[in-house]
């Protein structure tokens, strides 16, 4: 009986765990044990345990050997945990080895971490992590690691393997930003982060500062003897930065880089100039008269080219073509093509005006001719149309309620093809923008009098018209919005109508004409030194600003 109570108590549950402690790998980490790879008891020699005097097995350390049922007490790390309460609590792990990652956990060793299954051994000298900090910390590291989910495709097109994926941790993206993985909002929830900045009032210094417009003319030249005539066109300005003007039979040269005033020539009393032209380049001029005739300078030289004569009646208008040819209209309604190059100079005739044509004007492309007359018309004609038997025009354009002189096209690069802006007379007061396209009419504008001369500028998306009662220089703005011009400011200054209208090639400066026998130049386009154009704006720009008036 006594026996059997000494076997009995020689197999109590501590000592059945401390021979089944003998059959396992151990691997332990204390802060004493560094990084020293511990042996399996298993492994040792049979003579590495011997008896020592008192009995006892010794293992091959030196120390009491903890297996082979000798254990009676167990010896025990001291435990920072403060809770400790038995032998499956403290600061020792046990491990499962794989085959599958001994390169990987020799490397971690290696670079002093030891990652396992998404937990990091804890080497403070604080206590370890309780099950609720441990499972806190895995969430946190969930929320900011993300794994590809199973059917997503990796960089090089394939699917992604979750299996390699999981041994292997570099491919986790710290951060990473990725469609569904954040929780949805509540129903009804607005958020407020597209707003970056909002200002209810901001300051005067940040608004947009209009444009200043002078509202007095930068210069007043006199121009005696100026015909006061809607249906002539007396003023020119030309791309070599001079002005023409013809003052009853006298034809004055201006130039503005210097504000030397030239006279180019005198004709006779019974004659008197109608309408002055600058070819495309400015070296030719050409001036019609009243009597039908059509004279043609070299202004360099002062020289008269040739005269060309095809009607008995005054030539109200002309324009330029770049090729040589030059087309004018006259009293009867009818307009005349001449190229200058030959002899025999007239290759075609438009008669599709009744009255007298007072506007004519080339495009810059040289595509369309658009032509107005006192018959209220408007037509539009293509250069194939100019040596034929039986030209047609394009368009005709019946809107307007008076004479048409002022005819310009339109530069603003919002408008994809070519539109040209006419004028109308007393009776019509309106502008009305034609695109030569289609041959609709996309705007009109009422201008309140009698309109002698149109004027645009590129860089503002403004226009300048020229009106005869009441008179001023009116300044129009375009809305792309709104699609539409919208008033901009009146400049006044002459005492009498305006009868004609032309712009410098800077684009930024308009000479008005009034029947008061003055010419005044306006700096109503001015535009800043960061828009100007390096091309024209810096060699005509600034020579204004230095006229000298004669």
């Amino acid at each position: 009986m006594h026996q059997m109570i000494r076997e009995s108590t020689s197999r109590t549950p501590v000592n059945n765990l401390s021979n089944q402690l003998g059959n396992l790998s151990l691997k332990g980490r204390t802060p004493l044990s560094g990084r020293r790879r511990s042996k399996s008891f298993s492994d040792l020699p049979e003579k590495s345990f011997c008896k020592t005097p008192t009995g006892k097995a010794r293992n091959a350390f030196g120390g009491a050997s903890k297996g082979i049922g000798l254990l009676k007490r167990r010896e025990l790390t001291p435990s920072r945990n403060a809770d400790f309460s038995g032998i499956t609590d403290g600061d020792r792990y046990i491990s499962m080895r794989s085959d599958e990652q001994l390169e990987m956990a020799s490397h971690l060793l290696s670079q002093d971490s030891i990652i396992l299954q998404d937990n990091q051994l804890n080497t403070s000298t604080s206590a370890p992590q309780s099950p609720t900090a441990a499972e806190r910390g895995k969430r946190m590291k969930a929320m900011m690691r993300s794994k590809s989910a199973p059917g997503e495709m990796n960089l090089l097109g394939g699917p992604v393997d979750l299996q390699a994926n999981a041994l292997n941790v570099g491919e986790e993206r710290i951060l990473a930003y990725r469609k569904g993985l954040a929780p949805r909002p509540q129903a009804g929830y607005r958020s407020n982060a597209n707003v970056l900045y909002t200002c209810l009032n901001p300051s005067s210094s940040v608004k947009r500062a209009k444009r200043h417009i002078p509202r007095t003319p930068d210069r007043i030249l006199d121009a005696p003897g100026i015909a006061d005539d809607f249906y002539l066109n007396i003023i020119d300005w030309s791309k070599a930065n001079v002005m023409v003007v013809a003052l009853g039979s006298m034809v004055w040269l201006w130039k503005a880089d210097s504000g030397e005033t030239q006279l180019l020539t005198e004709y006779e009393d019974n004659l008197s100039v109608s309408t002055v032209n600058w070819s495309n380049e400015g070296k030719y001029l050409a001036v019609g008269l009243s009597d039908g005739s059509l004279k043609l300078y070299d202004v360099m030289r002062q020289v008269c080219l040739r005269t060309i004569r095809s009607s008995m009646t005054r030539i109200g208008c002309a324009s330029w073509r770049s090729i040589g040819h030059i087309s004018y209209g006259t009293r009867t309604g009818t307009i005349y093509h001449h190229d200058v190059r030959i002899p025999n100079s007239l290759i075609g005739t438009f008669e599709s005006h009744t009255r007298e044509v007072c506007g004519l004007k080339w495009s810059e492309d040289e595509r369309y001719l658009t032509s107005g007359g006192g018959d209220h018309l408007v037509n539009v004609w293509t250069p194939d149309q100019v040596g034929a038997e039986e030209p047609s025009t394009l368009y005709t354009f019946e809107e307007h309620l008076a004479g048409v002189k002022a005819i310009e096209y339109v530069p603003f690069q919002c408008f994809p093809t070519t539109h040209v802006a006419t004028g109308g007379g007393r009776n019509d007061h309106r502008v009305c923008i034609w695109d030569l396209a289609t041959g609709n009419l996309v705007t009109t504008l009422d201008t309140g009098g009698q309109i002698t001369g149109i004027a645009f500028s590129r860089e503002h998306r403004e226009m300048a018209t020229a009106l005869g009662v009441p008179h001023m220089l009116k300044l129009w703005k375009y809305s792309s919005k709104l699609e539409r011009f919208d008033p901009c400011i009146d400049l006044e200054g002459h005492t009498d109508r305006l009868v004609g209208l032309t712009q410098s090639p800077c684009g930024q400066f308009v000479m008005s004409a009034g029947a008061d026998e003055t010419l005044r130049l306006w700096n109503c386009f001015k535009v800043d030194e960061s828009m100007k154009d390096k091309n024209n704006s810096r060699k005509f720009g600034s020579q204004l600003h230095n006229l000298v008036v004669r």
